[in-house]
């Protein structure tokens, strides 16, 4: 690990926000220090860096996931990660100014591993029962309609139509204007396709930025789900400001780990450690943006897996595990179950209540997610593949050319 070096670390203020740099700056000198007094447990310069990111990530209380265990087992996930707006926002801003270095190329994966492994760790030293869970959308993406899925109601992520009112992160503040999202107003989940596709292959050149190809364009995939939340998420630089983001990303560390084992079994084996080729910011070598302890390589070590964390698999049928989840006897997949549904998630036809998929566009709560979204300046959005034909642009952009290939509504409806 390249994080040897005891001395403050120049500029390091352009690279983390002021409060954390002044901190490691000002505890760095003292590691190994002889007296226990000055900085009691602090005996690597790693530890200095953790210990700063806990000062900013504290919260009294705290919010238990009970039962949706996409894990098999609840998760305290927002005992630290819930903190008043600024301190969490000192956090999220990490991944603000990082948009070139930690996207569009290799280290893209170790990057993203190194932000969620520290944030973990600052929780846990918190609290050592916290563990940060994955949000896997495929389950979601098997669903009718995925925008339906339990996992956006008060009992989790909370609601997805415009400014979050409810759930754990209910009239959340952001530096981009209040927490908002569009649940399924564009882009796509991860689809089990998508990912069996990405864990063909054996070199990791194979699936990053510029190397791979687009049907094993992992980076590509990954940005299905960040548009697909909406608002916040949607950008580049403001994406990390919805806490979903950290669950998101938990998932796509979990794919590539099941990626890196699958190295292993290739003919010849492959090492998982192995950095593909780049050069410039996304070079092996190159100081890790925002981390200023870390080079880039760092991010691909076992060590991560080995001594730090390691994943439960995704349920499976016919044995879910959660009351929020069920096994589809079809598919052969667990499923969410759906969240119960506002007059506004629906449309009137002769007098029935309709959610079809292909038509939820045309919801009052959907025309004012949109509405909600448009008022955020969020930037450069991700890469991602086409939209899902189960968006709202996709059933507009449908409707707008009609049923017989005629521009026009496919039919009336009222609310």
């Amino acid at each position: 690990m390249a994080i040897s070096n005891a001395a403050p670390v120049e500029n390091v203020d352009n690279v983390v926000p002021l409060e954390i740099a002044n901190c490691i700056n000002r505890l760095t000198p003292l590691v190994n220090t002889t007296d226990p007094k000055k900085v009691p447990g602090l005996g690597t310069p790693e530890d200095v860096y953790v210990y700063c990111l806990q000062q900013f990530l504290w919260r009294s209380d705290m919010v238990r996931w009970e039962d949706y265990n996409i894990t098999k087992k609840d998760k305290d996930f927002v005992n630290g990660l819930i903190d008043s707006n600024g301190q969490y926002d000192m956090f999220a801003s990490l991944h603000d100014g990082v948009s070139n270095s930690a996207h569009n190329g290799p280290n893209f994966l170790g990057w993203h591993r190194v932000y969620l492994a520290l944030l973990e760790e600052a929780m846990r030293n918190i609290d050592n029962t916290v563990s940060l869970p994955y949000w896997d959308s495929s389950l979601d993406n098997e669903m009718a309609n995925p925008a339906n899925t339990i996992v956006f109601s008060k009992e989790f992520f909370g609601n997805g139509d415009g400014e979050v009112i409810t759930g754990p992160f209910a009239n959340w503040d952001t530096h981009h204007g209040p927490l908002t999202r569009n649940i399924a107003g564009e882009g796509q989940l991860f689809s089990k396709e998508n990912i069996t596709t990405v864990l063909t292959r054996c070199n990791t050149a194979e699936i990053t930025r510029p190397t791979a190809l687009q049907p094993c364009d992992f980076e590509r995939y990954h940005g299905g789900p960040h548009n697909w939340v909406g608002g916040q998420m949607m950008g580049l630089t403001t994406s990390s400001h919805d806490p979903v983001f950290f669950l998101h990303h938990a998932f796509v560390d979990y794919i590539w780990e099941k990626f890196r084992y699958g190295q292993l079994l290739c003919k010849p084996p492959v090492d998982p450690e192995v950095y593909p080729p780049a050069d410039g910011l996304h070079a092996e070598t190159n100081p890790m943006d925002g981390f200023p302890r870390y080079i880039n390589i760092d991010g691909y070590r076992n060590y991560w897996t080995q001594n730090w964390y390691k994943y439960e698999d995704s349920p499976r049928c016919p044995i879910c595990g959660s009351k929020y989840l069920k096994c589809d006897k079809v598919k052969r997949w667990c499923v969410p179950i759906e969240r119960k549904l506002t007059r506004k998630e629906g449309y009137i036809v002769n007098g029935t209540f309709m959610t079809d998929a292909a038509d939820t566009a045309i919801s009052e709560s959907a025309a004012e997610a949109r509405a909600a979204v448009e008022k955020l300046d969020i930037g450069k959005k991700f890469d991602a593949p086409d939209d899902d034909y189960r968006t709202q642009r996709a059933q507009l952009a449908r409707m707008a050319v009609g049923p017989n290939g005629r521009s026009g509504p496919r039919g009336k409806r009222t609310f």
